[in-house]
């Protein structure tokens, strides 16, 4: 069987190299202790020195407060998507009434072609009969 690759985080890493900089312990207690190789230690330990576990803690500390930033937009932009489809929907849909054949005519807006589709009324209500385009039409001849 072949060995188990296993991976530690930065923090790990950088507690490890403190602890044998500070002389806390020595890499071999370490290496018994995490069952780690000496060369590995001894790799975390120079980069610990040379400053790269700070330059890689900060571009992964920049990471994810970018990875936050993008996880946020996407919520923006799926609730002003939501938004938009509800703003569509309600703009470009017809008015609902409750009959689909009904007509308010009033006489600021008439038009003698129109013919009322409903008879009762709006609403249900009961209305004087409508008149049809041929008599508004004679109405309107007799009065010029």
């Amino acid at each position: 069987m072949g060995r188990i690759k296993r991976s530690f985080d930065l923090a790990f890493k950088v507690r490890v190299a403190e602890a044998i900089e500070n002389g806390a312990k020595t890499v071999l207690a370490v290496c018994q202790e995490y069952q780690l190789q000496r060369q590995t230690v001894e790799r975390w330990l120079n980069q610990y020195v040379s400053g790269e576990f700070e330059a890689r803690s900060k571009r992964v500390s920049r990471e994810m407060e970018l990875e936050r930033e993008r996880d946020k937009l996407r919520a923006k932009v799926g609730e002003l998507t939501m938004q938009l489809d509800a703003l569509k929907k309600t703009a470009f849909s017809p008015p609902q009434s409750r009959r689909d054949n009904s007509w308010i005519i009033s006489s600021k807006n008439s038009d003698p072609e129109i013919r009322l589709a409903d008879p009762s009324g709006f609403l249900g209500r009961p209305t004087t009969p409508v008149e049809s385009v041929r008599t508004i039409k004679n109405r309107k001849k007799t009065r010029t």
